[in-house]
């Protein structure tokens, strides 16, 4: 179905918009090099855990997520993994 309701949201819409509307914290986002491509780290905190994903800047494709307990955890991971794709 994806007839607008009476406030003309479509119905599917209003449903993302309320599973995504969760309290996200300390939301950052770092531009940096790493293995020869330049790469945004974004990291972010949703309740107690922390998350992190790494993407190429062109084309916008994400290549690593790292979720933890700690910032630092969670943007190690990945990194760590994003440091393995890239140097393939």
């Amino acid at each position: 179905m994806t007839d607008r309701g009476q406030n003309g949201v479509i119905w599917w819409e209003h449903r993302w918009k309320e599973a995504n509307d969760m309290s996200q914290r300390n939301y950052q986002e770092v531009k940096q090099e790493l293995e020869g491509h330049m790469v945004k780290v974004i990291t972010y905190q949703i309740e107690s855990q922390h998350h992190c994903h790494v993407e190429i800047v062109d084309p916008g494709a994400v290549i690593a997520r790292g979720s933890g307990n700690s910032l630092e955890e969670a943007k190690a991971t990945a990194l760590a993994k994003a440091q393995s794709r890239l140097s393939k």
